[in-house]
């Protein structure tokens, strides 16, 4: 199948995570890797996972329970329930940055059938929503979420975060919410925004709408409406161009894709001035529906802590250890509860 990608050398620099852009035709890109370290036993999956017993969690929706109290779903009791799949089917976050990588990813989709034993395909769609419903419906059995609807998937749909991206140093790999201003404004502190109109990127972003209103309203004491006006980019990129060239007065955007742009020459440094900087965000985790059988949640597991082999996707280095939903999504969870909608 084709894959029709944005033209100019921009198309690639555009951002990088999480609902941040447009996204190509959907397709599958089926694999059969010797890219591997010793592989760590995988972390054994409790027998209290699958007896049976009636429970409820208060950090989840009805229907999910938490024995192990790590905050995240078991599995179900009833093992017919569990997913088997013969093919294991990927899907990511829609982002242009997708079409990087492309012979590496396929080399480490042919890792990931080596080490799990089954088939796997890669699937890529336009549309985030598009995802999510294909997640909900048993149609992908892992994937990689934005940041701010991570916490959201976990509580209401059963999602579990198997995998976080590290950096070089083997910390925890992330990025930060900034406020930005044009580099003309007589803006410089925060407290200068009100009575200005600040331009958010989408209701489902992290760091582009949820952790600034929370910023904006604890740090700062402005609420939207009184002390402010809102609209929406609908990218981190489109924001930072925005106030970059004069059109918007004022966005929160991630660190990340501000850099981005500046490294690939797409806007000058001296364009933007950024007045807040919040502490560390991690990045989209990588996880699996609580359905899908625990011996293969295990091999997935060891297979992307064991990788060795080169980069395969844009968000990250491409290395990873075991995800600690409960200290590493501390924060994002505070913003889904603040801002996040409930259970629908």
């Amino acid at each position: 199948m084709k894959t029709f990608l944005p033209a100019p050398a921009k198309a690639a620099a555009f951002a990088r995570h999480g609902c941040r852009c447009l996204m190509l035709a959907c397709l599958l890109w089926p694999v059969a890797g010797p890219w591997s370290a010793a592989a760590p036993a995988a972390p054994a999956v409790s027998s209290a996972a699958v007896k049976s017993a009636a429970c409820s969690s208060p950090d989840l929706a009805a229907g999910f329970c938490d024995r192990d109290g790590d905050m995240l779903a078991d599995p179900p009791d009833d093992k017919r329930q569990w997913q088997d799949p013969e093919t294991l089917i990927l899907a990511n976050v829609p982002t242009t940055d997708l079409a990087a990588y492309p012979k590496e990813r396929e080399a480490f989709l042919r890792y990931l059938a080596e080490a799990t034993g089954r088939k796997v395909q890669y699937y890529v769609t336009r549309d985030y929503t598009d995802l999510l419903l294909a997640y909900r419906e048993g149609r992908v059995h892992l994937l990689h979420l934005n940041t701010g609807s991570v916490a959201t998937q976990v509580r209401c749909h059963g999602f579990v975060p198997l995998l976080q991206a590290i950096d070089a140093k083997g910390e925890l790999a992330g990025y930060r919410l900034e406020f930005i201003v044009s580099g003309k404004s007589s803006v410089r502190q925060m407290s200068a925004l009100r009575g200005k109109k600040i331009t958010f990127v989408d209701e489902k972003s992290a760091s582009g709408y949820q952790l600034p209103r929370s910023v904006l309203s604890r740090e700062f004491g402005m609420e939207a409406g009184r002390d402010y006006s809102s609209d929406f980019s609908g990218r981190h990129d489109n924001s930072i161009m925005g106030v970059a060239n004069g059109i918007y007065q004022v966005a929160p955007v991630a660190d990340d894709v501000r850099l981005h742009l500046e490294q690939a020459g797409i806007i000058d440094p001296d364009s933007v001035r950024v007045i807040y900087r919040s502490a560390l965000l991690p990045h989209s985790p990588w996880g699996v529906p609580h359905r899908l059988h625990p011996q293969l949640v295990a091999k997935i597991r060891a297979a992307f802590v064991a990788y060795r082999g080169p980069r395969w996707e844009p968000q990250n280095i491409g290395r990873y250890r075991v995800a600690n939903y409960r200290a590493d999504w501390q924060r994002p969870r505070e913003l889904a509860k603040e801002t996040g909608p409930g259970c629908q």
